[in-house]
């Protein structure tokens, strides 16, 4: 079948070495193994998932997961079959653990003021205002100037975010360690949530107070 497709003309073609012999592919050959390679560690991942579910006798969540199905996506934006799996080992969190749980809480919040920002949102609002101690760069985007305009128009009035620090530090590009940030806009409150029950670092609430400076021209209490 290989020489059907190659006819003779392997010029666009990737050779694999292996022990004596020599083997000749096209670049999709590689492609469709590297596929196969996801979607066995996806297979290999989904039983440990489901078996946490029964143990914690989580029947609702692992209903949910039945729904799924392996061709397409998993409906949750920036994430994947393979990542809910992850939820179902003891491995670190990652961006597209975080990204589910985000979905999960937004889909709930989605009749009240409250939205709960990804952490792609956080990670900007972090990158924008690093930019602008070190060299005065104001950052914008679209979605910052719209959820300024709602809670100045009161159609938004909580804000959740989640911030990733050093276990006890400020914030940083490889941090390890995800604390929850809430902005009360009726209250002018910012709560912030850890689970390792440290203060709230000076930088990460200079940074919050920096974001809201676009909407609200008082500091918000901690």
């Amino acid at each position: 079948m290989l020489q059907q497709w190659t006819s003779g003309k392997l010029y666009n073609a990737v050779q694999v070495r292996h022990g004596d012999g020599s083997w000749t592919f096209l670049p999709w050959v590689l492609t469709v193994w590297n596929n196969f390679v996801e979607i066995y560690n996806s297979i290999t991942i989904w039983p440990q998932a489901a078996e946490g579910l029964r143990r914690r006798g989580d029947m609702e969540t692992l209903e949910h997961l039945r729904t799924l199905r392996w061709a397409g996506s998993c409906l949750i934006p920036d994430t994947s079959l393979m990542s809910i799996g992850h939820l179902g080992t003891r491995r670190w969190l990652n961006d597209e653990a975080m990204a589910i749980l985000v979905y999960m809480l937004n889909v709930h919040l989605s009749e009240k003021k409250s939205r709960m920002l990804s952490c792609l949102g956080s990670n900007f609002i972090q990158h924008a205002w690093q930019s602008f101690q070190s060299d005065g760069v104001q950052l914008r985007r679209n979605w910052i100037s719209r959820l300024f305009d709602e809670f100045k128009d009161g159609s938004l009035e909580w804000l959740g975010l989640a911030v990733n620090v050093m276990v006890g530090g400020g914030l940083h590009e490889r941090g390890n360690h995800w604390i929850s940030v809430v902005i009360d806009a009726p209250k002018s409150m910012i709560y912030i949530g850890d689970s390792q029950q440290n203060l709230p670092d000076e930088q990460v609430i200079d940074m919050l107070q920096w974001f809201l400076k676009g909407a609200f021209p008082q500091d918000f209490m901690i």
